[in-house]
């Protein structure tokens, strides 16, 4: 039994089934296939939702999940968790430890927030923009740690191996997709954009094959356009790199890589920041790999 501080409370915990949330996630991996389709709704979600874990009861995080309480609890059970009780304290105790490391930097971070909430709280509008800055910021926060630039690194090596890169972004993906296929452009390999703008995608992906490397950005609920990209290129055997919010997504089944990143949303619009930073930084990895140029290109 371990006693820890969260949220200036103690939190006892007992012996979990297993030592971090990243085994957790692992576990949940190896046995998606046996898990029913609704508790499978709920592996792919919980990736996105691990700190709300931590925080929210079942009734809440099964709104959140929109899922009956009693499959969040079924889920917990058939994981090796006692309940729903025993797999949130396992949330908890990371995130305490994490908040123990960073507490006095974090401290810093909310007097910051506190003054700069007291300048602006006059002007019109403060309120909302101070909320999508904020979303901005965590999301980003998230975005810069060492596994993530493994996953850079690994998702690179197949772009550069690729006879030609195939980009596939619609909806609210269809910026970050843009963006992605504008940069590598300035490469000598050939891109191809699939924008979801009235084309036949059947037709498009007919000229893909082996030796090329598809790209999909797409992120729940997963356009119905990229979801048909990625069964295409799969069933021409091209090498798929996914860029969405859990590897057990619809976009990433079949990926080759999956590069996995969170979104918050601020009034219902979800926020394009991470997306957009991991796309420039895949392209200058790729840039340097491939010894393009390492200023952005002349607009």
């Amino acid at each position: 039994m371990h006693i820890h501080r969260f949220h200036g409370r103690s939190v006892t915990t007992v012996a979990h089934p297993y030592e971090t949330p990243t085994d957790f996630f692992k576990a949940i991996d190896e046995r998606y296939d046996d898990l029913s389709k609704r508790l499978q709704s709920i592996a792919r979600q919980l990736p996105q939702h691990k700190d709300q874990l931590a925080l929210m009861n079942v009734n809440e995080l099964a709104d959140t999940l929109q899922v009956p309480p009693s499959s969040l609890v079924r889920f917990a059970q058939q994981m090796g968790f006692s309940g729903y009780s025993q797999m949130k304290s396992l949330f908890q105790q990371a995130l305490s430890d994490q908040l123990a490391v960073s507490d006095g930097y974090a401290e810093r971070i909310r007097q910051m927030a506190e003054d700069q909430k007291r300048m602006a709280e006059r002007v019109p509008g403060s309120n909302i923009v101070r909320e999508v800055v904020d979303n901005n910021i965590r999301d980003l926060q998230h975005v810069f740690n060492g596994k993530m630039i493994q996953t850079l690194n690994a998702a690179v090596k197949l772009m550069t191996k690729a006879s030609s890169i195939w980009i596939m972004g619609a909806g609210r993906s269809f910026a970050s997709a843009a963006y992605l296929t504008y940069l590598i452009r300035h490469g000598t390999k050939p891109v191809h954009w699939l924008n979801g703008l009235c084309y036949n995608l059947e037709g498009q992906l007919n000229a893909i094959d082996p030796k090329d490397v598809i790209i999909v950005i797409s992120f729940a609920p997963y356009a119905e356009e990229s979801c048909r990209a990625v069964d295409l290129a799969h069933k021409k055997g091209a090498r798929i790199i996914a860029v969405t919010d859990s590897y057990l997504s619809d976009i990433a089944r079949h990926a080759t890589q999956t590069i996995e990143i969170r979104e918050h949303s601020s009034f219902g619009f979800r926020s394009l920041s991470s997306s957009v930073c991991v796309v420039q930084s895949l392209f200058l990895l790729y840039a340097a790999q491939t010894e393009l140029t390492r200023s952005e290109p002349h607009h």
